[in-house]
């Protein structure tokens, strides 16, 4: 018997009766072996070069404002202590008032100093004031602190100053104001609640000796 092969071509089978023409891949059809999956091989071992190439999970948006760590909502029953939030961004005031909200504070917000002002007038003093020091149109936060520190009724409330003015010489013209904090944009909500809880329970502490009182724990 001769034959002919070429790949992809015909098989020419020569025969002493006779001559058939076999396509080369139904001769070879009983012999040829699936080839064997590369993954399939290297699955146990996850080669750096398979877990490369293995497509990325998908990243989860990332929130301006994270979710509070606590759930305890300020109720309308004078629970929590009680803060003045001022910013002249709305979604930043927005946020920010519910994060505070959302950790157990009572937080009133204000577009600006002046509004601030106007409903403090009269009304019992805030635990502590947050407040940005950029503040187009009317009174920054610098002033307001000043204003603060000059009110007989409101000059021991604590003062945040939260901004994005965070270099050296802000933080310094800040502190001589009169705040009690400088935290700058962008920050850690985490550490704008762990700073308030430790001013609001100071004061606490400052009107119960006023008062000869306990305060709770």
């Amino acid at each position: 018997m001769h034959g002919l092969l070429a790949l992809g071509s015909l098989v020419l089978i020569t025969h002493p009766t006779a001559r058939v023409a076999l396509r080369h891949s139904a001769v070879l059809s009983s012999n040829l072996q699936p080839p064997t999956s590369v993954c399939s091989n290297h699955v146990a071992e996850r080669s750096p070069l398979m877990m490369c190439l293995q497509p990325p999970p998908p990243s989860p948006p990332a929130p301006s404002v994270p979710a509070a760590a606590t759930t305890n909502e300020a109720t309308s029953d004078g629970a929590g202590p009680l803060l003045v939030l001022v910013d002249d961004q709305a979604g930043m005031r927005s946020a920010v008032q519910k994060y505070l909200a959302q950790s157990g504070f009572r937080c009133s917000a204000y577009p600006s100093a002046e509004a601030a002002l106007h409903a403090m007038a009269g009304a019992p003093p805030p635990d502590a004031v947050v407040t940005d020091v950029v503040m187009p149109g009317g009174m920054d936060g610098l002033a307001f602190v000043r204003t603060l520190r000059a009110h007989p009724q409101l000059c021991a409330v604590p003062v945040v100053l939260l901004t994005a003015k965070g270099l050296t010489p802000d933080r310094i013209a800040g502190y001589a104001a009169g705040c009690s904090a400088y935290i700058p944009k962008p920050f850690d909500p985490e550490e704008l609640v762990a700073v308030l809880r430790s001013l609001t329970a100071n004061t606490a502490l400052h009107r119960s000796a006023l008062l000869g009182t306990e305060v709770s724990a």
